[in-house]
C-alpha cells in the first residue's frame, strides 16, 4: 500500500459503513426487524468506527 490515496479509500469505505451502523438500525427497530439491545451493540460500533477513522481524512488538503 504506497499509494497513499488507496489507504485513504479504505478509511473512508470504513467511515461510511460506521456511518451506516449508526443509521439502519435505529429504522430496524422501528419497523421490529431487530430489538433494542441489538441496536446499541451496532450503533455502539458503528460509531466507533465512524470516530476513530474519520478524522484522518476529513477537512485534509486534497493537493497532497
Amino acid at each position: 500500500m504506497k499509494n497513499p490515496q488507496v489507504k485513504i479509500s479504505y478509511i473512508k469505505i470504513i467511515s461510511f459503513t460506521g456511518l451506516i451502523l449508526t443509521l439502519i438500525p435505529s429504522i430496524l427497530v422501528y419497523q421490529g426487524g431487530i430489538d433494542l439491545e441489538m441496536n446499541k451493540m451496532l450503533m455502539l460500533i458503528g460509531t466507533f468506527c465512524w470516530f476513530l477513522t474519520a478524522p484522518y481524512w476529513m477537512n485534509k488538503n486534497q493537493n497532497r
